[in-house]
């Protein structure tokens, strides 16, 4: 939030004229770039949300951490993510191709959860990745509105396109922690939750990709 207040003083000055029409909005709608931005928020929020609602219920029935002690890991957790909402508006007002930044940050996750799995790590080095995941993976959310406000061309494409993102991003919140559940109890063990994870960086790989060539070609 805070670097959306920084970021709307792009706008200072600019009067928003009357109410768009649909026809405006679709037409703001119709860019790639939105959908796209849309769809690495959804990636992003699938993972984190399923991560989430996974990590207590994890660290009571296999590291037994006991009820305390894995609410206080799993709020570390948010916290760390916080700091790397902080660290990923930094990163973005240094002008970091927006594909870049949404692709390093989805392919550390992917790294630094298969740390987290690794059975030849012990416990302590396994909660650094886990805390290291959440670090990255807070990186997205501020590239990805900040990629809104990038191909933006007037403060109310803005609100459209933001709007887009955040409905968008719903379908990850929904879907994520059944989708953990799913994959524990058909594969027989938490160990399977690896692999939600996973689909979800590669997902947000694909369109990381994308809009970097998006980037490169200049298209919105």
């Amino acid at each position: 939030m805070v670097f959306l207040v920084f970021q709307s003083r792009r706008y200072t000055g600019m009067r928003g004229g009357a109410p768009r029409s649909l026809s405006d909005i679709r037409t703001s709608l119709a860019q790639p770039v939105p959908w796209l931005l849309g769809a690495a928020m959804g990636a992003y929020t699938l993972q984190f949300y399923a991560v989430l609602m996974w990590l207590p219920t994890y660290l009571l029935q296999t590291r037994s951490t006991g009820a305390t002690a894995s609410s206080l890991l799993t709020a570390l957790f948010v916290l760390v993510n916080a700091f790397g909402n902080v660290a990923g508006g930094w990163f973005m007002n240094r002008n970091i191709a927006l594909g870049r930044m949404i692709g390093a940050s989805f392919a550390l996750t992917s790294v630094m959860f298969l740390g987290v799995f690794s059975d030849h790590l012990p416990d302590a080095a396994r909660l650094a990745c886990m805390l290291a995941y959440g670090f990255v993976t807070g990186n997205i959310p501020p590239s990805v509105f900040a990629g809104g406000l990038r191909y933006a061309r007037s403060p109310s494409e803005a609100g459209s396109i933001q709007g887009l993102i955040l409905h968008v991003s719903n379908v990850g919140i929904f879907s994520g922690p059944p989708l953990i559940a799913a994959a524990v109890t058909r594969g027989g063990g938490w160990s399977a939750a690896l692999w939600v994870i996973l689909g979800a960086a590669a997902i947000g790989l694909t369109i990381a990709f994308a809009i970097s060539r998006l980037e490169k070609s200049g298209s919105r």
